[in-house]
Parts: structure tokens; sequence; C-alpha cells
């Protein structure tokens, strides 16, 4: 790995990833405040709708009926779509950028040149975005304790949320090795996004149609998102590692492919 270019990537995409920890910290204490000032009773009356229940079950990874109260709901901002757009948005961002947006500008064949190899380039690109990821989950966290504390709501346990917070990490890694794969094999960076985001439609979309179209339910492996359930982790208290496998297995899949083209491939200086 070279130190200099792991240091570089940072450094260009450094308001980026402070903004992005910023929003995810924030967003979970307002989410906290938001929770802490519904009535419970009558939110409870809306989850037992047939199609908000199979919706947050899908989003969920549980049903929520069992452990309908403060803390269970503190799950659902790990899952929410707004810390999911600011979470992907920073990792196709900077992977796609330390990559294919070289390739784009026209300047990754200069890069290739210095006496640095396509390995090295590859490692410490990748390094610096997964160190993005234990920033981002401690954020979250940090928001949680924030947000327990201004509440004072006790419903809300930390070391679950920092569980859950933990195998968020592994939905961030298979995230990493998506963004940097396509990114290896693409020329074009606008390219490159749509790939990496159609993939998390695709994923989403499954996810959620499952929980109301029984006939597509097998599809549903072929879906990441249904390796990662924060209630029933919250539920479980306990590391679910056949998740945590495949998110990883995955992830590295998806790095190595990105690494085998990008050390071959031919470089356009235009």
């Amino acid at each position: 790995m070279s130190l200099a270019l792991f240091a570089k990537t940072l450094r260009d995409y450094r308001m980026f990833i402070v903004g992005g920890c910023a929003l995810l910290g924030v967003f979970m204490v307002v989410f906290l405040f938001a929770i802490s000032s519904f009535p419970m009773e009558q939110t409870r009356v809306w989850m037992e709708v047939p199609w908000i229940k199979s919706l947050m079950t899908a989003l969920m990874g549980s049903d929520i009926s069992g452990t309908f109260n403060a803390g269970g709901m503190a799950a659902f901002a790990f899952t929410h779509p707004v810390v999911l757009a600011i979470v992907i948005g920073v990792a196709f961002t900077l992977g796609s950028g330390a990559l294919v947006g070289e390739v784009d500008r026209g300047t990754m064949d200069l890069l290739a040149s210095f006496p640095i190899s396509r390995t090295r380039i590859y490692v410490s690109v990748s390094t610096a975005l997964i160190v993005c990821g234990p920033l981002m989950c401690m954020s979250l966290w940090i928001g949680a304790w924030v947000g327990r504390e201004l509440t004072g709501t006790e419903e809300i346990r930390l070391d679950q949320m920092a569980l859950v917070a933990a195998h968020f990490f592994c939905v961030y890694v298979f995230l990493c090795g998506l963004a940097l794969g396509v990114s290896a094999m693409c020329s074009r960076r606008g390219v490159a996004l749509v790939i990496c985001l159609g993939v998390v439609l695709y994923a989403f979309t499954v996810n959620v149609l499952s929980a109301f179209w029984p006939a597509i339910q097998g599809l549903s492996y072929s879906s990441f998102f249904r390796y990662y359930a924060p209630l029933k982790i919250m539920q479980e208290q306990s590391w679910q590692w056949g998740s945590i496998l495949t998110l990883f297995l995955g992830g590295a899949i998806l790095w190595l492919a990105g690494l085998l083209v990008f050390r071959v491939r031919d470089f356009p200086s235009t």
C-alpha cells in the first residue's frame, strides 16, 4: 500500500467524509427526538395495518410487533432511507472518484506510470474507502448516545446500538466492494455510478416486494439487504455470523474481480 496515495485520497474527499459523518450523527439525534415525541399507542395501531407491518418487517428484518418501543424503533434508524443514502453516497462517490474518476478525466495513465504498481494503487484507494466505514458507524452510535441522553429514553440500549452499528459496517464493506469492483472495470464515472445504484435499487426493490409477493421470495436471497436485519440483531443480541460472512464474501469477490481487471486493463488518455 502507498501511504501517500492513501493520504491523498482521504485529503481529496475529506469535506465529503466529514460532512457525511456529521449528517449521520445529526440525523440520529433528530430521529430519536422524533420517536420519543410520537404517541406509542397511536403508532402501534398504525403498525397493525397489514401493508405497513409488512413494509417495516422487510426494512428491519423482523416483525416489530413484539418489540414495539423506543428501542425497537431506534433500530429503524440504521436502515432509514436517509442513512442509507448518505452512506451509499460516500461509498460510491469516493470509490468511483478515486478510480474511474481518474480514468474519466484522462489522468489515470499518468498515475499508473508512477513507480507504484497498479495493485498498490487499488489497495491504497480501497483502504482509504474502508477506513471511512468505522467513522460513519461511530457517528451513528454517538448520535444514538447523544439522542438518548437528551431525550432520557432509557429503552434505548447503547450496547445494542453498537452491535447494530457493527453489522452495518458489514453492509458498508459490501458497498465498498461493489463500488471499487465496478469502478475498476468502467471507463466513465457516470456509467459506474448508474450500475452501482442499479444494483442497490434492485436489492431494495426485491427485498421490499418479497414481503408482499411470495412468488419472488426466492429472489430475496440475491439482495444484500436480506443479510442485514437490525431489529433481529437487537432482539437476539448476538452476532449474525451467517449474514456477516455473506456480506464480506460478496464484497471480497467484487473487490477481487475489480483488482484483476484493474491490473491488466488499458487506460485511455482522453
